[in-house]
């Protein structure tokens, strides 16, 4: 399923999927696909950001991002 979804969202080689959080199933699907990374966006820093092609981040972990970059103005 999760393969089904990154292409047909056109999201091939090297990427990144970035949540608030994963659940423990979550984090087996989507640690099988090959080039696919999963991190929590409380956890993200802009290496990873430049390092991959593409990134799937969810409205969660948006708000998360913008939580944390309130503090650094």
């Amino acid at each position: 399923e999760a393969a089904k979804m990154l292409k047909s969202l056109n999201i091939e080689g090297k990427n990144m999927i970035v949540a608030a959080n994963f659940e423990n199933n979550e984090k087996r699907a989507l640690g099988n696909l090959a080039k696919t990374k999963i991190q929590k966006a409380s956890n993200l820093n802009v290496y990873e950001v430049l390092n991959n092609k593409k990134m799937l981040v969810t409205k969660e972990a948006i708000k998360t991002l913008e939580e944390n970059l309130k503090g650094k103005e």
